[in-house]
């Protein structure tokens, strides 16, 4: 008898167990940060940004967060009130302004999002070569069939045209 096992709907299973760690991860991060799950997105995007140097407009936030621009405003304001980020000139654009995140190396904030990408690190580094492409090659198709599955918002009957 195989130790492996074909049954897709095993790989579902464990996909949704992964799907809940996943969540729950999320919500002890904020509980634990005090921030709201779009918060939460915005601080990411900004220190991710940060380490690409890429500069962040508040229109990227809206499309990013999938968000009015009300509420990415609400959301910036937010966080600006609680010293997260500022608001700063464009380098490029005198009429535009970027977002900077304004947290200190040593900040909790900092130290629970390093915590928790490096226990998934030493998941995924407990891995051979071999398993970790094929588990990144599923599941980008996963997310590819999510993506194609996924419909427009105007159509909440779910027959309208695919989301891209």
């Amino acid at each position: 008898m195989s130790a492996y096992t074909t049954d897709p709907e095993r790989l579902l299973r464990s996909l949704a167990g992964m799907q809940r760690a996943l969540g729950d991860a999320e919500r002890d991060v904020r509980r634990r940060l005090g921030l709201g799950g779009r918060d939460l997105d915005l601080v990411r995007l900004l220190l991710d940004a940060e380490e690409a140097r890429h500069a962040v407009t508040p229109s990227e936030v809206a499309r990013t967060l999938d968000a009015s621009s009300a509420a990415a405003t609400a959301i910036i304001d937010r966080l600006e009130n609680t010293g997260l980020l500022r608001r700063a000139a464009h380098p490029s654009d005198r009429r535009s302004i970027v977002l900077e995140p304004t947290i200190p190396a040593d900040s909790p904030v900092r130290k629970v999002l390093r915590a928790a990408h490096e226990h998934q690190l030493e998941a995924a580094a407990s891995l051979s070569d071999v398993e970790r492409d094929a588990l990144a090659r599923a599941l980008d198709g996963f997310v590819a069939a999510l993506n194609e599955g996924a419909v427009d918002d105007d159509d909440p009957a779910g027959g309208g045209r695919p989301r891209r």
